[in-house]
Order: C-alpha cells, then structure tokens, then sequence
C-alpha cells in the first residue's frame, strides 16, 4: 500500500513542479518582453508603454473612459452547463440557476472592483486608472517595479501569488507621474 501512495505523491510532485517551471517560463518571457531598458524589472512608464489595446477594445462608445457598463462586458466569457467535475450536467434548470447565480457573483466583484479602481470617483475609468490598479496588483511588494519573481508567482494564483491587493488602494490619479 505504500508504493502506490509514494508512486502518486512522486507523480504529483513532478506534475507541479512542471507546472511551475511553464509559470517560470511565461513569466521570463514576460519580463524579457516588457523590460524594455533591460535592468530585471518593469517600471511603470514600461508597464504603460506594453498597453496591449484591451482599454481600446472595452471602449466602445470611443469617449476615452470605460463606463462600468463598458467595464462589465470586459468580463471572462460565459462557459458551457458544467457539472462539479467539469462533466455536463443534464439537469437544465440546475446549471440555469447556477450559472446566474455565478454571473451575479461575478458582477458584484466587477462592480466593486471599478469603484476600488476609479480613484477620483466619476464613475469612469480612465486608461490611467486602470494601468494603475494593474500595476499596483502585480507590485506585490510597493517596490514601484515589477519584477520576475511577482510575475511568477502571479501565475501560481492565490497561494503562491500577489492574490487580491490585500487592502492596497489604487493609488491618487497621476501617482506615477504618467499620463
């Protein structure tokens, strides 16, 4: 009996250490392409230069500033009925309300979310604002960078990364001297 358990937990371990090492290799290959002065890090101004047009994209009405309207349709899309394992569930009414009751949940932190981010409370986001609360998420330790090892555990999810900010406000419009 202790050979099938120490066989699983040597396969497991193996299954997450290179699950950590693909984290590793993303996140290099993040800050190689994001540290643009090559000094190990990513400051703001490159964190801002790296906009990969997601706020164009959100900004349908094209006024400059995401509404939160604008900021719930950026959320992830809508999955197929799944049951607790990931098998289709065949009951329709059950997934109808479970799906509801997830997108309602879903809202509700979107919507708190856009106020923590709207730093100067118009009930808009600019570009700004937004840069901010995603740079300020991923600078797990206030540095004003961001380095290779918060990029690595950001992709290791709660446990092992920056998680939700902890308390961490957005910082005022303008912090980080950009635009």
């Amino acid at each position: 009996m202790r050979i099938p358990t120490l066989v699983v937990t040597l396969g497991l371990t193996f299954i997450s250490a290179a699950s950590i090492a693909q984290d590793d290799r993303r996140a290099d290959s993040a800050l190689s392409n994001l540290d643009t002065d090559g000094d190990g890090s990513i400051s703001f101004a490159e964190f801002q230069e790296a906009d990969g047009g997601q706020f164009d994209n959100a900004d349908s009405n094209g006024d400059g500033a995401l509404s939160l309207d604008e900021f719930l349709a950026m959320g992830p899309g809508r999955g197929g009925p799944m049951g607790p394992r990931g098998e289709a569930d065949q009951r329709p009414e059950r997934n109808s309300e479970r799906m509801a009751q997830m997108q309602a949940r879903m809202q509700e932190r979107m919507t708190e979310q856009f106020a923590e981010m709207d730093s100067n409370g118009d009930q808009q986001l600019s570009r700004l604002e937004m840069q901010e609360a995603a740079f300020l998420r991923m600078d797990s330790n206030s540095d004003g960078l961001i380095a290779g090892r918060e990029l690595r555990r950001m992709g290791r999810g709660p446990d092992g990364g920056a998680g939700p900010q902890a308390g961490r406000r957005p910082p005022r419009q303008g912090q980080f001297g950009g635009n």
